[in-house]
């Protein structure tokens, strides 16, 4: 469901900076896409490319100065959050935005659990249009800025 909507929106070729590698890192590759990975589990740091950025989880979240070095920069088009693995640890993307762009649109896997859903909530209180989208039991949602929103 998600990669439909990304390959609905995003051209191909185009970067994606996905928080937390797995099989859809995969799917992203053979879709067409450039890869960024934010990754702390050595089993997938390098599995599916070579442009990953190893982040060990330091208080609760990936390691800050190993993801701003490994991004300084680089620009992408996309960011997916994903990871760390689990639901508890997610909120910390929102707690270190200020090392990421927020020219580009966001996608949050799994809104239908709390975290997650608190997440994007903060996003949508901080000026990003929020819209989910849902298939079964599962949702993602996309957070655009305003000035992707053709708003100053």
């Amino acid at each position: 469901m998600m990669i439909k909507w990304i390959k609905e929106n995003i051209p191909a070729g185009s970067t994606i900076l996905e928080i937390g590698s797995g099989e859809g890192t995969k799917l992203l590759l053979d879709a067409g896409y450039n890869v960024i990975s934010i990754e702390n589990d050595p089993e997938y740091y390098g599995k599916y490319h070579d442009n990953y950025i190893l982040a060990p989880i330091i208080g609760g979240w990936y390691d800050h100065e190993a993801i701003a070095y490994g991004l300084y920069g680089r620009k992408y088009d996309l960011i997916i959050v994903d990871g760390p693995k689990g639901s508890k640890l997610r909120g910390g993307f929102y707690k270190h935005r200020d090392i990421f762009s927020h020219s580009v649109p966001i996608l949050i896997d799994d809104t239908v659990r709390a975290v997650e859903n608190a997440m994007a909530l903060d996003f949508e209180k901080a000026g990003f249009s929020r819209k989910r989208i849902k298939d079964g039991t599962k949702s993602f949602d996309v957070l655009k800025p305003e000035k992707l929103n053709g708003n100053q």
